[in-house]
């Protein structure tokens, strides 16, 4: 997660579905998905505007996506 102006952003919540992670020190999260598909990705933190991006997501097992 970053601010508008690509700064990392710590402790904002990224909620996929019920699902909900903190970031990291270093803007970063992990969400563990089941099958591929569309996800909608909310963020958000006090003093900033929220933000939401749908990302489609194909994957082998074990792979990372970087939204970025």
């Amino acid at each position: 997660v970053v601010d508008e102006k690509g700064k990392e952003l710590a402790e904002a919540v990224v909620q996929i579905g019920s699902e909900e992670k903190v970031s990291g020190a270093d803007g970063s999260f992990l969400f563990i998905l089941s099958r591929d598909g569309n996800y909608a990705i909310n963020a958000s933190k006090t003093g900033y505007f929220s933000s939401r991006k749908t990302v489609a997501v194909s994957l082998a097992k074990g792979g990372t996506l970087n939204s970025g």
